[in-house]
């Protein structure tokens, strides 16, 4: 399938340039502020503080000559946290204008200014505010094309997990644009608290770790020992929503589908959160590097480097279903199944026979539900990462084998606590075999749209032998019902052990009802 116009291409993890790791790794870090001076805090007006700890209306963090070699912005208390996030104090109209920070901006392609103060907040230091309620006003960014977002927190304050979450999502699609600058006052305490969840959160960093690297580029960054917190609890509440394969040591993080999605929402945003409302990206990813593999789409080709589709091995399976190939066509009934004659019969195929080889070859790879050490070593290893790493989707989009591919997906659907498709939803199905688009609306959402997607996918793969399609639907449709569809002239799938057996009728009539719908979407 091919990728949609206004796909964005997700920017990935931030580079991390540690300097002084190993003297940090596994070290609690520390508030800048004792427990007197934060409690003390509430009980002092904010006129009060401005002047005791900012200096008021010459207040430190506004004037440039205060931080002589901490400006990577000119006129601003500014440093690069990484290659694309700049963490800054306030910009004021004044600096703004003497040092021409908007062309600075532009000059450091920097496409996005997240604002964290609260409107009226610290109005005596420095020159004051502005009618917008802050030090500038952000339409003066905006009008030079630099995208200004303002999310209100308290000084000193931290936020809920919703918060930050939508926060870090909005951050990433900014750095999917260019570089982001962000501000509080001081640019310290909230400004480095997004900035460590920004890390959690696409880098998979721990809360420790995220505090070290951003104190160790931003001196003085996360502030309050409710900072900290906030960043810790927030680092718990995403390693649950991370969780793609469960372990048998994780049987406590089992979950339906309806409950999957709905962590997976809070995870994505945009376009891909908008195309996967309803599909598990799981399924998703997997199905289109198959027909990637197959010559029959390139979905994720751009954001992902391709490589090329491996068919070792494959001469042995596609001569088993007599596949018709160049040399019988000169006279041979069957494909020679010798290894160097393999490769002559292969070179000599035009492009379109090269595809269907490659369709089948993915269809082949689907019909199975037992795989070799291989496999399932390597099949292991991209499930643990990807329960670790959010780059691991990479490795996904990348793998060459389609065997461990479909052990992914089969996985993954057997893992749910029950089936995609329910028994009672089944057996709704069976009487529209003649109208299955109608059949399909009386499912809820999510069935309705992972049983059309998986329709479209194998309708990309075709044409194929009929008795291959039924093999590749048997395995997909026991793995969606937790039912044996298996017919008499087919080969018995692995047992399973919370899978049921069926009247001897109905899954044939499953079958008719799906490849019904196969026909009707591949039009």
């Amino acid at each position: 399938m091919n990728p949609d116009p206004d796909e964005v291409i997700h920017p990935g993890a931030e580079e991390i340039q540690w300097l002084t790791k190993k003297d940090l790794q596994g070290n609690e870090p520390y508030p800048h502020y004792s427990i007197f001076t934060e409690q003390a805090r509430n009980f002092i007006s904010l006129e009060k503080q401005c002047a005791l700890f900012c200096g008021g209306r010459r207040c430190k963090y506004e004037r440039a000559d205060c931080w002589p070699d901490q400006m990577v912005i000119n006129g601003l208390f500014s440093h690069w946290v990484t290659d694309n996030i700049l963490a800054m104090s306030r910009p004021n109209t004044a600096a703004i204008k003497e040092f021409n920070i908007i062309q600075q901006f532009k000059d450091a392609n920097i496409k996005t200014v997240i604002n964290l103060q609260e409107s009226g907040e610290h109005a005596s230091c420095g020159p004051g505010l502005e009618a917008s309620g802050f030090s500038y006003n952000p339409q003066d960014f905006m009008d030079k094309d630099i995208y200004v977002y303002n999310f209100s927190c308290p000084d000193f304050g931290a936020s809920s997990n919703g918060m930050i979450l939508d926060m870090v999502r909005v951050m990433q699609f900014a750095l999917s644009q260019g570089k982001v600058a962000i501000h509080c006052h001081a640019g310290l305490g909230r400004t480095g608290l997004l900035i460590c969840s920004y890390l959690v959160f696409t880098n998979r960093m721990s809360a420790n770790d995220a505090i070290h690297y951003v104190r160790e580029k931003r001196p003085r960054s996360i502030q309050t020992r409710r900072q900290m917190q906030c960043l810790k609890d927030f680092a718990d509440y995403l390693q649950q929503l991370w969780i793609i394969f469960t372990f048998p040591e994780d049987v406590s993080c089992e979950l339906t589908l309806q409950q999957y999605l709905s962590r997976q929402r809070k995870l994505l945003h945009g376009y891909e959160g908008r195309k996967l409302k309803y599909i598990p990206k799981i399924i998703y990813f997997v199905c289109e590097r198959l027909l990637e593999l197959a010559g029959r789409g390139n979905s994720l080709s751009s954001t992902f480097a391709k490589r090329p589709v491996d068919l070792k091995g494959a001469e042995s399976d596609l001569n088993s279903l007599q596949l018709e190939s160049k040399s019988s066509k000169n006279g041979n009934q069957e494909a020679s199944s010798s290894a160097d004659t393999f490769p002559n019969w292969w070179k000599q195929m035009t492009e379109t026979e090269v595809t269907c080889l490659k369709a089948q070859e993915i269809a082949i790879a689907l019909c199975n539900s037992t795989f070799n050490d291989d496999v399932t070593k390597r099949k292991n290893e991209l499930k643990r990462q990807l329960n670790s790493c959010d780059d691991s989707w990479k490795s996904i989009a990348t793998e060459s084998d389609p065997f461990v591919l479909a052990a992914l997906l089969w996985d993954w659907l057997n893992q749910l606590k029950e089936p995609v498709l329910r028994y009672t939803d089944m057996k709704g199905l069976l009487s529209y075999v003649n109208d299955p688009l109608s059949g399909l609306q009386t499912l809820e959402k999510s069935p309705y749209a992972i049983l059309n997607y998986f329709s479209k996918v194998i309708g990309c793969l075709l044409p194929l032998p009929d008795r291959l399609i039924t093999q590749v639907l048997e395995m997909l449709l026991s793995h969606l019902t937790y039912h044996y569809i298996i017919t008499d002239h087919c080969a018995p799938l692995s047992r399973c052990n919370h899978w049921l057996d069926l009247q001897p009728s109905t899954p044939e009539e499953l079958l008719n009802f799906f490849k019904a719908l196969i026909r009707i979407n591949h039009k």
